[in-house]
């Protein structure tokens, strides 16, 4: 088949067809214009007065340069007669014509011609501005649908037809109209452009523009020249000496089918079967199974006449036709049909609501009755269950569906009552309605800029205008109280720098209690100061208008915050307050989903457990004369099965680090690692016997809102990942163990806990009988495996060099809820 969007010759000789290559545009060739350099293409440009940019392609008359002009210095485009056409005097004549024709039409619409003239090669070369933008065509094929953005499509054929109806008033007929000859800048400026086999109609003579056009009557024969698909019959059929401006109007009209219907007005054919369609005017009807919102009528009706095969029964020039577009855009008659429509999406969008009532209700429901079913039993007692689910599934689709025919509808309301304040309240409460249905999380960012771009359309006195705005902004508040009251609070917000959420101090709250102090959506840090007490840093999540209170579940009163006493809290010690957080999400593990957890408050080490402090443990527990001290030390299993100490004894039976199996000399402040799950716990009991207080392993849910605060964060400093911010297989060209803790700065959480992503794995009190959960990333891991809520299940009896631990405590003066 052959594509209609190129224009063609067809020699009146002998009918042969051969391709005529148009002008080159920016937008269609800027990734991929062929290479060529002045040299290459023979051409010298004169230095004094321009710069070589590059090729932006090649037509059939000549290259298109990108070049600068030294004496402006600006960048502008360069057409360059072919070398093979400069001793052809037709085709000299017609590059001149078309340099003349574009300079003299001097209108928004058509690229201005700057200076012609003669390079030192010897060729022609004339310059104009270098169109930036997008071709009319490339908008017409990113369309999801005829009515996705019909007005503003049929606004910019508006302005080209006022630049074809200027050129009409001059005696110019543009002869090759299409969709990759219109270009649309980013400012919604458009052009049209490739005047190349543009035809002179009579000499005319404009009294507020005293020049004459030249004739080109004599460089065009009888040759069929131009673009089949948006040739008019008598251009088709080679009547050149008919050729008028309805012969514009015609190609203006396939333009706008094409706009109204998203298609052809004519099948995939030949060309010589194609040309025979078009000199017939054989044109593919306007379906009559249409709504008026997918046909408008009075915009059909437009279109018919344009397309008319008797040329005077058609707009007799461009300025007509754009006339009747203006007065469809205008016209008072697209309200009926707007408001009609509305009700019609409307409809639709409650079909949508119907079918998807109690749907996740009754998929858990479905996941329940499965878990219920023993592994092994036969697949057909699962049938009924699997067909149950299948109609779910159907009804989720059918109700998604009717979603989108109801958005379709309720915007094809908007393109024909493009300002009405009924139309933008009807799409703006549609979309308020969408972001709210968990249905459409996957594009809350996209249903939350159409609910934004709907509302501020509205007049600004409008009713539901503030409503809709307050819900736009989304300020929630925070209420909080701490025990004792009376203390300073400092908002911080998370901002993103450099990838990773920096808190950045904003104001100064006031002094507890706070009630109802409306914040901006976010996620933020508070820092609550008394004198006489520990810093607290209190991470809270505002969402949307949603009161971040401190009331737990099953509870109706606040919780208080529990401030720490001067000195209660160790140097090497984080309070993690009470409150919710978002636990979970793994995206490796099916079962494990995000969800909102409370915690009530709990002390943390702020560094995995170190060799020094694990020293320090043993010695004071071989001091005391703790019996079998030395089989709570880390240990690394031998190929043999035996065990290697890894660490030593001094003169005085203290524990000390060893050379171990490899001969490298441990670090006194790597975290202790080469420990059973079954020695970790040992161990902690002797240290809390030896500091009465009360540590052990935190909880999967205690370590993991430490390590990443409440508002559901990847990694503790954010949600990207970058290689050098925490000590993981990709943090430094050679990885061969552990890192003193602390020793990564970025890897530090929001309660100020460190070494959170990176370093070593470390044990949690999640267990089943033979296997525990361990928490974060290690020195052998990177991406992935370092995310906070990734679950990692190790052997109990294990010693492995990449696991850890660190301790927690219960705060020693909890508030009563």
């Amino acid at each position: 088949m052959f594509d209609n969007d190129k224009t063609i010759i067809i020699s009146a000789k002998d009918r042969t067809i051969r391709l005529q290559k148009g002008g080159i545009r920016l937008d269609e060739t800027q990734h991929e214009a062929p290479q060529g350099s002045e040299s290459e293409l023979n051409i010298n440009l004169p230095p004094d007065r321009y710069e070589f940019l590059g090729l932006l392609g090649s037509g059939g008359m000549g290259h298109v340069l990108r070049v600068r002009d030294l004496i402006l210095n600006r960048s502008i485009a360069m057409k360059v007669l072919h070398t093979h056409h400069l001793q052809n005097p037709i085709e000299k004549t017609r590059f001149l014509e078309e340099a003349q024709i574009e300079a003299q039409l001097q209108h928004p619409g058509i690229v201005s011609v700057h200076e012609m003239g003669i390079l030192p090669s010897g060729h022609m070369y004339f310059t104009m501005r270098e169109v930036r933008g997008v071709s009319l065509k490339s908008h017409l094929g990113h369309r999801d649908s005829p009515t996705e953005s019909r007005i503003i499509l049929i606004q910019s054929l508006l302005r080209v037809c006022e630049a074809v109806g200027y050129a009409h008033n001059r005696g110019v007929v543009h002869c090759d109209i299409k969709p990759s000859n219109i270009m649309i800048g980013s400012y919604g400026e458009v052009w049209l452009v490739d005047w190349g086999i543009a035809r002179l109609i009579h000499m005319k003579k404009i009294e507020d523009d005293p020049v004459y056009l030249i004739s080109n009557a004599h460089s065009f024969n009888d040759d069929i020249t131009g673009t089949p698909l948006y040739m008019s019959p008598e251009q088709a059929n080679g009547f050149n000496e008919e050729l008028q401006p309805t012969s514009d109007v015609y190609a203006l009209g396939i333009i706008l089918y094409q706009i109204i219907l998203g298609a052809y007005p004519y099948p995939k054919l030949s060309i010589n079967k194609l040309l025979e369609r078009v000199q017939h005017g054989e044109l593919l009807p306007f379906p009559s199974d249409k709504n008026e919102h997918d046909l408008p009528s009075a915009l059909v009706k437009i279109c018919k006449k344009a397309l008319s095969f008797n040329p005077k029964d058609r707009f007799q020039d461009g300025q007509e036709i754009a006339s009747a577009l203006q007065r469809w855009l205008d016209g008072s008659q697209k309200e009926e049909v707007a408001f009609r429509l509305i009700q019609e999406g409307l409809s639709h969008e409650k079909e949508s609501q119907s079918l998807l009532v109690n749907l996740d209700h009754q998929y858990q429901l479905i996941q329940t009755k499965i878990e219920e079913i023993p592994s092994h039993t036969p697949e057909d007692i699962f049938y009924p269950i699997w067909n149950q689910e299948e109609r779910l599934n159907h009804k989720r689709k059918e109700g998604a569906k009717k979603w989108r025919q109801a958005e379709q509808i309720l915007l094809s309301a908007l393109n024909h009552c493009p300002d009405h304040p009924k139309t933008n309240l009807a799409l703006a409460l549609f979309y308020f309605r969408a972001h709210q249905d968990p249905m459409h999380a996957h594009e809350k960012e996209r249903v939350l800029e159409a609910l934004e771009k709907h509302t501020y359309a509205l007049p600004s006195r409008h009713l539901e205008k503030s409503k809709l705005q307050t819900y736009i902004v989304g300020h929630g508040f925070l209420s909080l109280h701490t025990k004792p009251s009376g203390a300073n609070v400092v908002l911080e917000e998370y901002v993103q720098q450099n990838r990773r959420l920096i808190p950045v101090s904003r104001n100064n709250l006031g002094t507890t209690p706070l009630h109802k102090v409306p914040i901006p959506m976010g996620s933020y840090r508070l820092r609550i100061m008394k004198e006489g007490y520990e810093d607290v840093l209190y991470p809270i999540e505002i969402t949307r208008l949603k009161h971040w209170d401190g009331i737990p579940p099953n509870s109706d009163s606040p919780y208080p915050i529990w401030l720490p006493p001067k000195g209660s809290i160790l140097p090497d010690e984080c309070y993690i307050p009470a409150g919710y957080f978002q636990y979970g999400g793994d995206n490796t593990i099916k079962e494990q989903k995000m969800e909102v957890q409370w915690l009530d408050g709990y002390i943390i080490g702020k560094y995995p457990f170190s060799n020094r402090q694990y020293i320090a443990l043993l010695d004071h527990a071989y001091d005391d004369g703790i019996p079998d001290v030395e089989a709570i030390q880390p240990m690394i299993p031998v190929q043999d099965g035996s065990m290697f100490n890894c660490y030593g004894r001094d003169e005085y039976g203290h524990f000390v680090i060893q050379e171990d199996l490899d001969g490298d000399l441990w670090d006194i402040d790597w975290p202790a690692i080469c420990l059973s799950y079954d020695k970790k716990c040992r161990a902690i009991a002797v240290y809390a016997e030896q500091t009465q207080l009360p540590y052990s392993l935190p909880s999967e849910e205690q370590w993991e809102k430490a390590a990443r605060g409440v508002d559901g964060r990847i990694f503790p400093w954010g949600n990207i990942f970058f290689n050098t911010w925490s000590h993981c297989s990709t943090s430094k060209e050679f990885i061969h163990g552990p890192s003193p803790i602390g020793h990564y700065p970025v890897d530090c959480s929001p309660y100020d806990a460190y070494d959170m992503a990176g370093n070593v794995r470390e044990a949690t009190t999640a267990i089943t009988e033979d296997t525990y959960i361990t928490k974060g990333g290690c020195w052998h891991s990177s991406g992935t495996y370092n995310r906070t809520n990734k679950r990692i299940y190790h052997k109990k009896g294990r010693h492995l060099g990449n696991l850890g631990f660190r301790i927690v405590r219960p705060i020693p003066d909890e508030p009563a809820p």
